[in-house]
């Protein structure tokens, strides 16, 4: 069967400029009315307006009498006013309307009652401790403008103006199609070369998180007449259409063709590892996204390509994403030609963060999962050197990495279950590991790039563990060296052991 080529693999800025171009060309969802109540992160379609004042009365401020300010003139402790109650002071309550002809609120604090009258020894000034009509809002104020994502205090401001109901623009409708005759829905039965098929639940988590409402379809196999059908189907409901593999040059990799078929490819191949196989195209208008089926390339390509369209379909612009300096615990490979997005996990050492690059497997989700930050290599170079300066973005706040305990070097399970118990009995804090042997563990923390390490290494000639590597290798380090557990290691053997293997001679 003849295999499928690249339409033309351009730079991440390329493709990146292609896309745009023609999204913005798009226009927003159209406006829907909707209880303010339920406006929360939704986008306003118009500006907004306030129906009435808040107060629309004069509203006593403070517990007291409400009292007229002219006839408080001349008090002092030394000649104080005599106020009849009924008459020149009436009782009222914080957020009580203020009684017709009376301008003023002498706290209660503030007064002695003796009888029908109170006693006040300082003169107030017009309309003192009363909230006056449209202390808070005005009538025909501002409340929000245009294209503003509401927020929770926005809905409390919407309400105080007079507002039951707003009008957004619609949620954007985004249809994920997975295809691959090799998947199979969480739950199943597996058999060998089945996978589970979670990249749609994972770009709809994505798409929901930006403000879109997700469609999920059910698996298409590999056949292109079945997909074409689902992708013309799925059109007629969304605003944009996500198609998970099938856009790669295999055999079976029919996305491109079909959208060729039934529109235009915009972009097909990117110069970035993970995700060089993204497939960018437009139908009757309607933006169309083939997504990698790794799920790093998937979750990355989304990233780059989806989240900026998503936000437009609202009228919104992502928001700048938070970078700090880090610094590379060890030596970044790459390829020169393309641009390489790579996983790191972060740590606070020495008041630096430290960068140690995980799993680069674009199929290793887990990779993903437990990074703290992400670094681009761009295509010019051929990676970066140990110790290097270079800025990443964080996939988790600053504080969670600053309360994050950096352990480098040899592994074991017990640092797994450590970081368990660390994270529920102290949840502000977090237990982060490299796995790089135990040479590894001990070179960083003599280049302060963790806070602990772990280490097993057998000195031959003593028949002691760590110890003389210590002397050696951190003798001007401070370092405290902590016996954490013992580890029985040997062979698997089948059951009663019929071989009799009890060391490696017998092997």
């Amino acid at each position: 069967m003849k295999r499928r080529i690249y339409l033309k693999t351009l730079s991440l800025e390329e493709a990146q400029k292609r896309w745009k171009t023609f999204f913005k060309g798009l226009p927003k969802t159209e406006p829907e009315e909707i209880p303010v109540e339920n406006s929360l992160n939704r986008v306003t379609a118009e500006a907004v307006s306030a129906l009435m004042s808040s107060p629309f009365y004069h509203a006593s401020a403070m517990d007291g009498f409400a009292v007229r300010f002219e006839d408080t003139h001349g008090a002092s402790e030394t000649t104080p006013k005599r106020l009849k109650i009924g008459e020149q002071a009436v009782p009222v309550n914080t957020g009580n309307p203020l009684p017709e002809g009376f301008n003023a609120v002498v706290m209660v604090e503030d007064v002695h009652q003796e009888g029908d009258f109170i006693i006040i020894n300082a003169p107030l000034t017009p309309y003192q401790n009363v909230r006056t009509v449209g202390e808070d809002i005005v009538q025909t104020e501002l409340i929000l403008p245009e294209n503003h994502q509401i927020r929770p205090v926005d809905i409390a401001a919407l309400l105080a103006g007079g507002h039951t109901t707003v009008r957004v623009n619609r949620k954007p409708v985004v249809g994920i199609i997975p295809t691959g005759d090799e998947v199979v829905e969480p739950g199943t039965t597996l058999k060998p070369g089945n996978i589970i098929e979670f990249n749609s639940r994972m770009l709809a988590a994505l798409s929901a998180e930006w403000g879109a409402e997700c469609r999920r379809e059910s698996i298409i196999s590999d056949i292109k007449d079945l997909l074409k059908e689902k992708i013309i189907k799925t059109l007629n409901y969304c605003d944009f259409l996500v198609i998970i593999a099938g856009s790669s040059v295999g055999t079976k990799d029919y996305t491109p063709e079909i959208l060729g078929e039934l529109g235009k490819v915009i972009v097909h191949g990117v110069n970035i590892k993970p995700g060089k196989p993204v497939l960018l195209a437009a139908i009757e208008g309607k933006p169309v996204m083939g997504v990698p089926g790794y799920p790093v390339s998937a979750y990355i390509t989304y990233e780059l390509f989806a989240k900026p369209l998503i936000y437009h379909l609202q009228g919104l612009t992502p928001k700048a994403e938070k970078t700090v300096k880090v610094r590379i615990s060890r030596p970044v490979f790459s390829s020169i030609g393309q641009t390489e997005i790579v996983r790191v996990k972060l740590g606070k050492v020495s008041d630096e963060y430290v960068a140690s690059p995980v799993g680069r497997g674009a199929g290793a989700i887990m990779t993903l999962q437990r990074a703290d930050a992400l670094i681009v290599v761009p295509e010019g170079r051929e990676g970066f050197d140990q110790n290097e300066e270079v800025e990443a973005r964080l996939l988790r706040s600053e504080e969670e990495i600053e309360n994050t305990i950096v352990c480098i070097g040899s592994h074991d399970n017990t640092i797994d279950i450590m970081a368990n118990f660390l994270r529920k009995r102290y949840p502000l804090y977090s237990l982060s590991s490299a796995h790089v042997g135990s040479m590894g563990g001990i070179v960083a923390i003599r280049q302060a790039q963790a806070h602990i390490a772990g280490t097993h290494l057998l000195d031959e000639k003593t028949g002691e563990y760590n110890v003389s590597y210590i002397k050696r290798l951190l003798k001007d380090v401070p370092v405290q060296l902590i016996n954490l557990v013992y580890r029985m290691q040997g062979f698997i053997v089948k059951k009663g052991n019929p071989k009799n293997i009890k060391d490696v001679e017998d092997l």
